[in-house]
């Protein structure tokens, strides 16, 4: 478990936040945002080899970032990015940097309204939204839920912090793990994980 500091870290200097941003090119996680392309930082090649999870209706896939030893584990778990498949630009459509909880996932919550906290006192132009406990989209069973708070841009981007309490069966079978979530979403690619991706 990585201490406090390491994710007040995370606020002050993962996430390049002017005090007054309406933009979300401005907030950056590991020295990338979602105006970036994919080439700014690996060949097509490199893509290709660290790209992940594709989406089933193959509009999405992900990429993990660390694998690439494009970023340090210092803060992170695991970075990952979302881009489509057959975009040649190979644009950026979120950004996510996530810790992972084996155990005492209580304290997922408590760091999670620290890290809240901060952006709320940092950023009051931007709107903010704490969503009521949800069932993760991904999993039928409806047993895996996230509790999330987003901060909404005019342009419809968000920034989101979240625990997600993943069902026991998923994470043996998937790997998939409890984890603190922060993301910096495009419009796109949040409408798509919300009514698309898994209907």
């Amino acid at each position: 478990m990585k201490p406090l500091s390491l994710y007040l870290f995370l606020i002050f200097f993962t996430l390049q936040i002017p005090s007054q941003a309406d933009d979300i090119s401005d907030f950056q996680i590991e020295g990338v945002d979602i105006t970036n392309s994919l080439l700014d930082f690996f060949t097509e090649e490199d893509i290709k080899k660290y790209a992940g999870y594709i989406y089933p209706s193959k509009k999405f896939q992900l990429i993990n970032l660390d694998s690439s030893e494009l970023v340090n584990n210092d803060i992170y778990d695991n970075v990952q990015a979302s881009f489509k498949p057959k975009d040649k630009n190979y644009e950026i459509y979120s950004i996510d940097g996530m810790i992972y909880y084996n155990s005492n996932f209580k304290e997922c919550y408590s760091t999670k309204n620290k890290i809240v906290d901060e952006i709320k006192e940092m950023f009051t132009s931007i709107e903010q939204k704490n969503l009521a406990p949800f069932k993760h989209n991904a999993d039928p069973s409806g047993e895996t839920i996230i509790h999330s708070t987003n901060f909404e841009f005019k342009s419809g981007a968000i920034i989101s912090v979240g625990c997600t309490d993943w069902k026991e069966e998923l994470t043996k079978n998937n790997g998939w793990k409890d984890s603190l979530r922060v993301s910096i979403v495009s419009k796109e690619f949040f409408h798509f994980t919300t009514y698309e991706a898994y209907n």
